[in-house]
């Protein structure tokens, strides 16, 4: 219609650009879009190397033994060894490790923070996941501080981490299990130290954690939302894949 009403063969012109350069924007986007469909379809697919296995656990295994220099710090084997000391100093150190271990979470939460921390990890998925594993670690060692529990390492069991798709499941379900447990160990926390509800740096890390977990747990919907959307995976290619 707009070509018709067109009054001089520059305003044709005109509106012929316009229109290519219409199509081409639209062509950009929709080759962009095939691109991104098939990138996510690998990732997906893509299988999890027993390598990066591997790496995953050492790190959790140093999440433990970090754990460990923290009490040997305080001039102390186990947490259990507060009992034997002043109440008072037992609850200055025990409130000092809650709150260290509460920031090692937070900075773990961030996904780009787990790259720098296992850079051999190659899929984005299992970076999400193994986020989620190593915040899950540090709640269990605060919840266990708190509880002046030894805190005991063993091995994850990663037997159902075939490839990004189940990563990717994991981490989700990994993330939502993390925000109750932090939740849980905040109101246990305050409870046991009342003086905790007006501790500045104590409720910045807590909110700093939670958003974090929130932030991502948002996206990995969303993921989820569009994965499902283009049907990216299917459930018979999962009998087709093999671990490296």
């Amino acid at each position: 219609n707009k070509k018709r009403n067109a009054k001089n063969p520059k305003d044709l012109q005109n509106l012929n650009n316009l229109e290519a350069k219409a199509n081409y924007l639209k062509n950009n986007i929709e080759n962009q879009k095939n691109t991104d469909i098939i990138k996510e379809k690998e990732n997906l697919e893509s299988a999890i190397h027993t390598s990066e296995l591997y790496d995953l656990q050492t790190e959790i295994k140093n999440v433990h033994l970090n754990n460990k220099q923290d009490l040997n710090n305080y001039a102390i084997e186990n947490i259990e060894d507060l009992n034997m000391i002043d109440s008072l100093e037992a609850n200055r150190i025990e409130k000092e490790l809650l709150k260290k271990e509460l920031k090692k979470a937070g900075k773990i939460a961030k996904v780009s923070n787990v790259l720098s921390a296992l850079p051999f990890l190659r899929n984005k998925y299992f970076r999400l996941f193994a986020s989620g594993m190593l915040v899950k670690t540090h709640l269990k060692i605060y919840e266990n501080i708190l509880k002046r529990k030894n805190i005991e390492y063993r091995n994850s069991n990663f037997n159902n981490m075939v490839n990004g798709h189940t990563a990717l499941n994991g981490a989700l379900s990994l993330t939502v299990r993390n925000v109750n447990r932090l939740d849980a160990l905040v109101e246990a926390t305050k409870h046991k130290f009342p003086e905790m509800n007006y501790d500045l740096e104590y409720n910045e890390s807590v909110s700093n954690l939670k958003n974090s977990l929130l932030t991502e747990q948002e996206k990995m919907l969303k993921k989820k939302s569009v994965i499902n959307k283009y049907n990216l995976f299917s459930v018979a290619r999962v009998r087709e894949l093999k671990r490296v």
